[in-house]
């Protein structure tokens, strides 16, 4: 007998236009498949962390963007 995984309905803030974005803050690779769940939800992922945070998290968001890009240079 073959079971089959029932879906959830699509429903909520996502699913009905009221967000279209995520911003995700990690330094570590934690949050890397909600990252791809996002997206593959269709919503857009901005990742931020440093810039050691792991490749595949940094891969997994539509754009990443390196803490140490946002800090004032220093003199």
């Amino acid at each position: 007998m073959k079971v089959e995984q029932q879906r959830s309905p699509r429903y909520g803030p996502l699913h009905d236009g009221r967000i279209n974005g995520f911003c995700l803050v990690s330094l570590d690779s934690d949050f890397t498949s909600l990252a791809a769940r996002l997206r593959r939800e269709g919503a857009k992922v901005y990742g931020f962390g440093e810039k050691k945070t792991p490749g595949g998290f940094q891969r997994a968001c539509d754009r990443f963007i390196s803490l140490e890009n946002l800090l004032p240079q220093k003199n």
